[in-house]
């Protein structure tokens, strides 16, 4: 049991319920810090043997000797961190860095801290610690950090305070950095794009190359690495697309409508004083894909998006807009 035993934050959210899952189905043991344990037995009835809810109200307020003990009590072999504020919201840059930035080194050195054998610690970043559109492309892992935006800005903090604790104490450390998610139980950017076009109210100013990522392919490699005891840095991402084969393809699948407008309003556009709107823009109208040669080097290959999202676009047809 102590190699099969993983601590899981987040799990009832978008990401986490597919992770979660599939260690479960594999037989795993699933600690999953909640707020609500009812909702997260809801969601996994099926396995009630191996789902082990710990209810903390406010877990980023725990310091490392709670988690230590914590960790040592449950005998946690992996901690996969999922659990965030994400993206660019009207919230202050303390509820940011509290959540992403200090609750992530107090997990890591509890688990450093603990009495345990130590399988791996995985912390879920984002291609945004190279900014929302990167110096060069595709960027790899060596780009240099240049965050932008609170949310960015927290996830690259977090991983500097990660790689400085393992500098000191060398512990088994992985870092994902997924682009772009979708699948079931994605309300971001392809559930905003796919019911814009449905409601024939897309606008758009260029074709921009871009890379995503399927949920269940993210979901599969937190379990690789689980069970393979992986270390490192990786990107997480797909085959890069257009976005007019994006669009095409939402298109047909919706019967909805989307327009290009002329390019030279953009600029106009991004003079807008609001960061979190220049940010989204720029989601959808500069090139923005990434290397994943390193992914590939353990022997898993990426894939095409159009091949994967068909199997999700009746899930996004049916759901009513959030």
């Amino acid at each position: 049991m102590r190699d099969k035993t993983v601590l899981v934050t987040g799990a009832t959210g978008f990401v986490g319920q597919n992770v979660t899952k599939k260690l479960l189905e594999d037989g795993y043991f699933v600690c999953a810090i909640v707020r609500n344990p009812e909702k997260l037995k809801n969601l996994f009835l099926e396995y009630p043997d191996n789902l082990i809810p710990i209810k903390i109200k406010n877990p980023e307020e725990k310091d490392y000797r709670f988690y230590s003990k914590l960790i040592t009590d449950y005998n946690i072999s992996s901690i996969i961190h999922i659990a965030a504020i994400t993206g660019e919201r009207n919230i202050s840059w303390e509820e940011y860095y509290k959540t992403n930035v200090l609750w992530t080194k107090n997990l890591a050195y509890g688990f450093v801290d603990a009495n345990i054998n130590h399988n791996v610690f995985i912390f879920t970043s984002t291609v945004g610690v190279y900014g929302t559109i990167p110096k060069y492309l595709p960027a790899d892992e060596s780009h240099p950090y240049d965050p932008d935006g609170k949310y960015h800005k927290s996830k690259a903090l977090a991983e500097k305070e990660l790689l400085s604790l393992k500098e000191e104490y060398d512990f088994p450390l992985v870092i994902f950095r997924p682009t772009t998610i979708y699948g079931k139980g994605d309300y971001s950017f392809l559930y905003k794009i796919s019911k814009l076009v449905k409601k024939r109210s897309f606008f758009y100013f260029n074709n921009p190359k871009i890379s995503l990522i399927d949920v269940d392919y993210l979901s599969s490699m937190y379990f690789y690495a689980v069970k393979n005891k992986i270390s490192g840095i990786y990107n997480i991402a797909e085959n890069p697309i257009t976005l007019e084969d994006l669009l095409r393809f939402i298109k047909k699948a919706t019967g909805g409508k989307y327009y290009k407008l002329p390019s030279f309003l953009l600029k106009v556009v991004l003079q807008i004083p609001n960061d979190i709107l220049r940010i989204k823009l720029k989601l959808i109208t500069f090139d923005r894909y990434y290397s994943t040669k390193k992914i590939e080097k353990l022997g898993l290959p990426t894939s095409d998006t159009l091949k994967h999202l068909e199997k999700y676009m009746e899930w996004y047809n049916e759901r009513k807009t959030q």
